[in-house]
């Protein structure tokens, strides 16, 4: 079972206990990696230096930070994107035009701006829903509620990709 959990810059001391320097969404991030580990879970970050090795070694000269992130998602069970940062809203408006990716994400935007005419409410996020993303409107400061949520979705995007391989067959 695997994930890629996306949103803003996590200094990979903070995975190691290290507290986070101020609260919010790098805080959820943290804590949502840290549960989903504790399940068992392989996580994939952005962040991670392995995943820009492994993407030069399949992509060459055609590697960068984007597509080591979509040969990431290609692998991924399931995807758990809080956009709350400059890269983590580029993630957002890329994926969302991809149905493929974007069954198997689920989208934690903050509350507070639910009510707000913007971009996100009014055009990325409803273009991801109709993409078949999952997409709640959580409050950053309740981690447990969030944590929940990409549990569950985590959890359930597996059982998914299971029943679709009994489905299948053996090949």
């Amino acid at each position: 079972m695997t994930a890629f959990v996306a949103g803003p810059y996590l200094d990979p001391k903070w995975l190691n206990g290290e507290s986070v320097p101020a609260p919010g969404s790098a805080t959820l991030r943290c804590r949502i990696v840290q549960s989903l580990k504790s399940l068992g879970v392989g996580i994939y970050l952005g962040e991670h230096q392995q995943l820009d090795k492994v993407s030069k070694a399949h992509l060459g000269g055609l590697h960068n930070a984007a597509t080591a992130e979509l040969l990431a998602l290609e692998q991924s069970d399931a995807i758990v994107l809080l956009p709350s940062s400059t890269g983590s809203f580029c993630e957002f408006g890329a994926w969302a035009q991809m149905p493929h990716v974007c069954r198997k994400m689920l989208i934690l935007l903050d509350k507070q701006y639910q009510p707000d005419q913007n971009y996100i409410n009014l055009g990325v996020a409803p273009f991801a829903k109709k993409n078949g993303a999952v997409v709640h409107y959580i409050d950053y400061t309740d981690i447990d509620s969030a944590v929940a949520a990409a549990e569950h979705h985590v959890t359930e995007s597996h059982a998914r990709k299971r029943v679709q391989a009994l489905v299948r067959g053996p090949e």
